[in-house]
């Protein structure tokens, strides 16, 4: 709600630019949240990832500006990205944090200055190379490696630093989530992670990502979406969410778009809201999958197999992947993770309604 709410007051031109400030630092402290969540969400592994084929030397280009800006001017930033390494199959949102967190930390190993180095490579292991490994195979692999010149590890530092929680600095310096967040990345992507420390000279942390076979796709429209005004034409949606405050503002960013919405706090609302209706007299729903006395999963089956041309858009923060995929078809059904920008979601809205408009030309 935090987001969508200071997403729809920054686009208002009303609005003169001095309250603008504060409410875009509004919506950076709701990004912090957001960044927070995800990453106890990758630890307990209950986040749905958004996978898709990442270019790592362009995301560490894209990112070395802002790492730069993170880690001071007493520190020297040093990337060494070879070419020709192909692609991964990851989420590019996980990876920037996985990115982040690993340069935080070693300049947190460096509070008199030193130098950090962020590279990459392709290679191949063999049978022998993966056996110092838990769950990779022979094949080809991009690996992204970032040291440091700190202080280094005592081997009794390093047997903990990938559990939740654990830090060597007090709790007002880190909530010691940072390493474990990036373990959870490392294996939800496929991957494998090795760590060589030495006290006094630095550490050195090494990925490993399977490589994968690049499919040219349409960019990613969300950066830079607009939200326009009237792009709805009286589509029909109920929004059913338990939490009042995102359900009345995703109405609110649906009807400045033209979409007829209606509400509903749960899956027992919404099955009351639709006796008597018509298959076609709602176009969408937009459903939390977690609710009081009837959640988003068993109300999408029932509305389903009822309503023929019904689309669902199911939401949630806190899933289990396979809970997700059983009802997820690309066609009728997708997903849209919390928290989301008022731009994610109409981007999904618009995803699933064309989706199906392009399906019946095609047919």
């Amino acid at each position: 709600a935090i987001l969508g709410y200071s997403e729809l007051l920054l686009n208002n031109p009303e609005i003169k630019s001095t309250p603008l400030d504060y409410i875009a630092e509004i919506k950076q402290a709701g990004m912090r949240a957001v960044s927070l969540t995800r990453q106890l969400l990758v630890f307990s592994r209950k986040q749905v990832l958004r996978v898709k084929e990442v270019d790592l030397n362009l995301l560490i280009s894209e990112l070395k500006k802002m790492l730069g800006r993170l880690i001071g001017e007493d520190i020297a930033f040093l990337t060494g990205l070879e070419e020709g390494i192909g692609v991964i199959k990851a989420d590019p949102g996980q990876i920037e944090q996985l990115v982040m967190n690993l340069v935080v930390n070693a300049r947190d190993a460096m509070p008199e200055g030193g130098k950090i180095t962020v590279e990459t490579c392709g290679l191949h292991l063999d049978a022998v190379s993966c056996e110092q490994f838990t769950d990779l195979v022979p094949g080809e692999y991009v690996r992204l490696s970032v040291s440091d010149t700190g202080h280094g590890m005592e081997s009794s530092v390093m047997e903990h630093i990938f559990e939740p929680f654990f830090t060597t600095r007090g709790r007002e310096q880190g909530s010691g989530l940072g390493l474990s967040t990036v373990y959870g990345i490392v294996k939800q992507s496929g991957g494998d992670i090795r760590v060589k420390s030495e006290v006094g000279r630095g550490t050195r942390f090494d990925i490993f990502f399977p490589r994968v076979e690049e499919v040219k796709k349409a960019e990613d429209e969300e950066d830079g979406f607009e939200i326009k005004p009237l792009g709805g034409k009286g589509t029909s949606v109920l929004v059913v969410e338990d939490e009042k405050a995102v359900r009345a503002m995703i109405c609110l960013i649906l009807k400045n778009l033209g979409y007829r919405t209606a509400s509903a706090a749960n899956g027992r609302e919404a099955l009351e809201f639709f006796e008597g209706k018509a298959d076609g007299d709602v176009d969408l729903v937009i459903t939390d999958i977690v609710m009081p006395e009837m959640g988003g999963r068993q109300l999408a089956e029932k509305l389903l197999s009822r309503y023929p041309g019904i689309k669902v858009l199911l939401m949630t923060g806190y899933t289990n992947d396979d809970v997700v995929r059983q009802l997820i078809d690309g066609e009728r059904v997708m997903f849209l993770r919390k928290p989301f920008s008022a731009s994610r979601i109409v981007k999904s809205i618009r995803d699933i309604l064309d989706r199906e408009r392009s399906l019946r030309i095609a047919g």
